[in-house]
């Protein structure tokens, strides 16, 4: 028997996708990966250099793939849904009342867009 059908989503901010609840049934928590090769050689100059500031002033392509090489760069207004590792959840006073002053702490910037039916 085939898999049920699953809700496929494009992330607006690094464009990947991704289907969500999994085939398991579990959550998928997106998160952007960093700037790759060809994305940081599209960039404008100066906010390559700004992200990639150990540049030289005119950098070649194997200029910025050995500077690649040694670090990441963030992508700019990166999707990050995974929940804050200190986030301990919801707590019960001594009087009953539910303290929800710990909510998670998801940093989502973007939106998931719907891409059909996988």
């Amino acid at each position: 028997m085939p898999p049920a059908p699953r809700p496929l989503f494009e992330c607006s901010i690094c464009h990947g996708t991704f289907i969500d609840p999994q085939r398991d049934g579990t959550t998928y928590f997106h998160q952007c990966p960093p700037l790759s090769l060809p994305e940081c050689l599209a960039l404008p100059l100066p906010q390559l250099l700004a992200l990639l500031p150990q540049l030289p002033p005119a950098p070649t392509p194997a200029d910025i793939a050995a500077a690649l090489a040694q670090t990441t760069v963030a992508r700019p207004g990166a999707r990050d849904e995974n929940i804050d590792p200190s986030y301990k959840g919801q707590t019960v006073a001594p009087g009953g009342e539910v303290d929800d002053t710990l909510a998670p702490k998801i940093a989502d910037t973007g939106n998931r867009i719907p891409r059909g039916i996988v």
